[in-house]
């Protein structure tokens, strides 16, 4: 059976409660072989003291703040499990993701790079504060589209958020780990080089994402290597306002 590790890094979301909704989402999995590793990237709240409620499942890993893409760098070499996913801090995965997805991945062991769709929750914004959302929609889950080679070609950002995808952990034998971008215009301005792109993508700094775009960054670089599988079931929950 799969064993799961997923990233968050995180920074500042205790006081808002929503990073104790996204680590309680992580709780209620009903799939419970995983290990959940939260990286706080220099937080002066006490993410620590909110991890170490839960049970040993979830573990946290302090540094100096540096942004969250070296915070997801810092979580997958720590990372344990065979297949790895990321998840940012206020966001919440459906309880039957893990399940859902090891149970395609027992169905086809060769695959190495899975996608799920997405729930996406609108709220509105008040002293920092995440209100009850006030419309939702899906997204499915969705494929680059393949060359007659077989191989996926290049597409724009947006397609696919951070908690759509899981990859198992031989792929960062292919891909690495992502350079120490530190802020969205240093994704834009490096994630040409990182991809072997020679035609300039990232100069339109919209490609990279809504603003941070190491997810399609990272997603972009897996699809390089691997064939995409879908799971059509909407298993990541994403805030945004």
């Amino acid at each position: 059976m799969p064993k799961f590790s997923i990233v968050i890094p995180t920074w500042e979301r205790v006081g808002d409660g929503k990073l104790q909704r996204c680590l309680n989402s992580m709780q209620t999995q009903v799939y419970e072989d995983f290990e959940c590793i939260v990286v706080d990237d220099g937080s002066k709240q006490d993410v620590w003291g909110l991890v170490a409620q839960y049970d040993r499942r979830f573990r946290c890993i302090r540094i100096k703040h540096q942004g969250r893409v070296i915070a997801r760098n810092v979580g997958m070499k720590a990372a344990e499990g065979e297949w790895l996913g990321w998840l940012d801090s206020d966001d919440a995965l459906d309880p039957m993701y893990l399940a859902t997805f090891a149970f395609n991945i027992i169905q086809e062991p060769e695959a190495r790079l899975w996608v799920c769709g997405v729930v996406v929750h609108g709220v509105l914004k008040q002293e920092g504060i995440h209100l009850v959302p006030k419309w939702t929609k899906l997204r499915h889950a969705w494929m680059p589209p393949v060359n007659s080679d077989g191989v996926h070609e290049h597409f724009r950002s947006g397609k696919v958020g951070t908690g759509m995808f899981v990859f198992h952990r031989e792929c960062l034998e292919q891909t690495g780990l992502m350079p120490p971008w530190l802020n969205h215009n240093q994704i834009a301005d490096g994630v040409d080089e990182w991809l072997g792109y020679e035609t300039g993508y990232s100069s339109a700094k919209r490609l990279v994402g809504n603003p941070f775009g190491d997810d399609w960054a990272m997603f972009r670089k897996l699809t390089m290597f691997y064939q995409v599988h879908l799971i059509q079931a909407c298993l990541y929950v994403q805030y945004v306002r």
